[in-house]
């Protein structure tokens, strides 16, 4: 890739011309030599047009009004990268960045409100303001073959206009039915079409995520063991293990999840969301919590999961989510990593049911010595890395994010409890900072952007 930079895009007092006009010192850092005509491109889109070279600022781009009206979006002081391919005379501006979500707009035309994501947006926005791009938010039903009706974040609020196609899409879609429906599977056709690089594809699953890993011999250490669920399955899992959980195949956010414990005749049951959460289920043989079960879920959509013996703090299980995201050189790294301690009438650690986070060597300390503490942390992320790495390999379609969830037993063993291609942005209160994830997502999507370009 050619050298780019980020430049203010300015108006020339041209109506009805197509040029642009650069500085000669800029011109010669983007390797451009006297050129009279090029081709700009911003988005889906490309036009050829005449290139002027003044005296004006270095860090400035000037283009005509027609030019900006063209690519309809409002460029006037704005940011932008800019990269020169020298060998098809193409002027690139970008990243046009599109976090595709579903959300509900409102009749009363107030601003939109993007969920879970909402603040996350809002960092992504303040993101390429500072490093250069446009990011806009948009609902899968809203992209067109040509043209997409999204939200652009203009002085503060966010407004809904035509915007062009964009150079890359991160999939924020909530729903797994939306993800499964002929329409998204016709609007993934149109982004192919149209080489609009996508991520996260899709939800992943709970077992085909351990099977890939299972089938490298190196990581299975780190695997509790895991089934599909049946009766049978079931039976052999509490027989060799004192605590199971049972795991719905699709489900996110800790959810939906049960955990059984063996303890002498009784057999006790937690349930982590829904009317049982909260409370423990007593069953003196193991054939009625299966007859329970079965009658009230698809059983076919399960798994079984050996039950690992986590560190604890005040008897409040603790598991780790370490943040990966792909870097400008398309390579996995660690970009967060908190501890999670799950909510004091909880199993689970997930935030939306409750859990706390922490700093995670700070928590490690407390329950290890400092050199175990710190050796266990760097492990986590290490084995993180891998785990992306094969993931993204094995997996159909294009990873950038993921979130894997580690616990510690007493003993110092890692084990990966679960990957996540759509992780968590929910904070907890108000947050005024721009998190790494936002910052690591956004080169990503400039890497994506530019690489497409060539």
């Amino acid at each position: 890739m050619s050298r780019y930079t980020n430049i203010k895009m300015r108006v020339l007092p041209y109506e009805n011309k197509m040029v642009l006009a650069l500085n000669p010192a800029l011109a010669k850092h983007l390797l451009i030599s006297n050129e009279e005509h090029i081709r700009l491109s911003l988005g889906q889109k490309q036009l050829t047009i005449r290139l002027i070279y003044r005296q004006v600022d270095e860090k400035e781009l000037f283009i005509s009004q027609s030019v900006f009206d063209y690519f309809n979006i409002p460029l006037e002081g704005h940011l932008m990268l800019v990269n020169y391919i020298v060998q098809s005379k193409v002027l690139s501006l970008g990243p046009i960045i599109a976090i595709m979500t579903d959300f509900f707009e409102m009749a009363d035309q107030s601003p939109p409100h993007f969920r879970t994501i909402h603040q996350f947006c809002q960092e992504i926005n303040q993101t390429v303001e500072l490093l250069g791009g446009i990011a806009y938010v948009c609902h899968p039903k809203d992209i067109k073959e040509t043209e997409v009706h999204g939200y652009l974040n203009i002085e503060g609020e966010w407004k809904k206009q035509l915007l062009p196609l964009p150079d890359v899409i991160y999939n924020r879609v909530h729903s797994r039915k939306i993800e499964s429906s002929p329409s998204f599977t016709n609007l993934k056709n149109l982004l192919y079409k149209n080489a609009i690089p996508f991520f996260n594809e899709q939800f992943l699953s709970k077992k085909d995520v351990y099977d890939f890993l299972f089938d490298e011999t190196h990581l299975r250490t780190y695997l509790p063991e895991t089934d599909v669920y049946s009766k049978e399955q079931l039976l052999y899992f509490i027989e060799k293990y004192p605590s199971i959980f049972i795991k719905p195949v699709n489900g996110s956010q800790g959810k939906q999840i049960i955990h059984i414990r063996k303890n002498k005749d009784v057999y006790t049951v937690g349930y982590s969301s829904g009317k049982k959460a909260k409370k423990i289920h007593p069953f003196h043989d193991i054939d009625s919590f299966i007859s329970q079960f079965e009658k009230e879920h698809s059983t076919s959509n399960y798994i079984i999961q050996e039950g690992i013996p986590l560190i604890q703090l005040n008897k409040r299980p603790i598991d780790f989510r370490i943040l990966c995201h792909k870097n400008r050189q398309n390579i996995w790294k660690v970009t967060s990593a908190v501890a999670r301690i799950s909510n004091a009438e909880q199993f689970v650690s997930n935030l939306a049911q409750g859990g706390e986070m922490r700093k995670p060597l700070a928590l490690l300390t407390t329950l290890f010595d400092k050199t175990t503490a710190i050796q266990l942390l760097a492990l986590m992320k290490e084995i993180s890395i891998e785990l992306c790495t094969m993931i993204d390999q094995k997996t159909f379609g294009l990873y950038g994010e993921l979130g894997i969830d580690i616990g510690v037993d007493y003993e110092g063993q890692l084990w990966m409890i679960e990957a996540n291609s759509k992780p968590s942005k929910q904070i907890d209160g108000e947050f005024n900072q721009i998190r790494p994830s936002a910052r690591a997502l956004v080169e990503y999507c400039t890497f994506l952007a530019f690489s497409t370009r060539q």
